[in-house]
């Protein structure tokens, strides 16, 4: 089985409309973080939505969509993850503290925005235990997890050691999808993990808009048994 899939942390639509249409054109599934309510989500056919903090009308959202024609969605499932307090008490739209699940033939596929480190109350090990609290629901199931983890790719061991003990490796972590707003320095914090084995991962695109700044899209082809 071959999809094409967008895996974009909007940052609020940062990048605008016109770069959204871009990076959703010939795609089949779209995973999503810190995405808005907008008017250009209807360029897509179906979509589902859980705020990235339960219970905070500000917060923003993360998504799951699929565009026409294209299979079905199965069973649902979403998680609060165990930040949530502390996220909600931080009050950032920005945070997050949520996964939403969908099946597609037979593998899940998830989006998820974990809590990312703030300068007081959240830490890096409370972003740890989101990751730990996803890994431990869906280890057990062929599954694909896109999402911004908050950390450069082999800076954080325990992260590391985390997705590789419950039998997952990292496809994307070679690819800058951030840009520092301060310093442009450029670097990755937008992973997809999978445990199914015989996953390849092609054609992979960083869509660069006309101002790279913070997260950027990113599309891929997965192909699976």
């Amino acid at each position: 089985m071959r999809h094409r899939i967008l895996q974009y942390n909007t940052d609020d639509f940062s990048h605008g409309s016109d770069y959204f249409a871009e990076v959703t054109a010939n795609v089949d599934f779209a995973l999503l973080q810190r995405l808005p309510i907008k008017n250009e989500l209807s360029l897509i056919n179906e979509i589902h939505l859980e705020r990235s903090i339960s219970d905070m009308p500000s917060s923003l959202y993360v998504a799951i969509a699929k565009f026409e024609g294209r299979a079905k969605f199965s069973s649902h499932m979403t998680y609060a993850l165990p930040s949530t307090k502390i996220v909600k008490a931080d009050g950032h739209k920005f945070q997050g503290s949520k996964a939403i699940c969908r099946k597609i033939g037979k593998i899940i596929f998830c989006s998820v925005l974990p809590c990312y480190p703030n300068s007081g109350t959240i830490k890096k090990e409370d972003t740890l235990e989101d990751v730990r609290f996803l890994l431990n629901r869906l280890k057990h199931t062929r599954c694909i997890i896109a999402g911004d983890f908050h950390h450069v790719p082999g800076e954080f061991k325990e992260l590391e050691d985390l997705i590789k003990k419950n039998g997952f490796t990292s496809y994307l972590d070679e690819y800058d999808t951030f840009v520092h707003p301060s310093d442009s320095n450029t670097f990755n914090l937008d992973r997809m993990i999978s445990n199914i084995p015989d996953l390849t991962v092609e054609n992979i695109i960083v869509h660069q808009p006309d101002k790279p700044s913070r997260h950027l899209a990113i599309t891929y082809e997965v192909n699976y048994s």
